[in-house]
C-alpha cells in the first residue's frame, strides 16, 4: 500500500512539476501578486551602499615603476 502511494507521488512530481507551478504563482511580479505588493511597500527601509575606488598610480604601475596598484576609497554613496 505504501509502495503504491510512493509510486503515485513520484509520478505526480515527475509529470506535474509542482515546484515550477509554485514558483510561477509566488515569485513572478504580476498585478495582484504577493511578491509585487511586498516589493512596492517593503516592511523595512532598504539602503544600497556603493563603494568606489580610484587608482592613484595607474601610469606608474603600467610603466612598471610601481609593483602594486595604489587605490583610494571614494564613498560610500548611499541610495534609498
Amino acid at each position: 500500500m505504501l509502495g503504491f502511494f510512493a509510486l503515485g507521488a513520484a509520478c505526480f512530481i515527475f509529470l506535474a512539476h509542482p515546484y515550477d507551478f509554485l514558483f510561477n504563482q509566488k515569485v513572478v511580479l504580476q498585478d495582484g501578486g504577493e511578491i509585487l505588493e511586498m516589493w512596492r511597500t517593503p516592511e523595512v527601509e532598504l539602503f544600497c551602499r556603493v563603494y568606489l575606488f580610484n587608482v592613484t598610480n595607474a601610469e606608474e604601475y603600467m610603466a612598471g615603476i610601481d609593483d602594486k596598484i595604489k587605490v583610494k576609497e571614494v564613498g560610500p554613496y548611499v541610495y534609498k
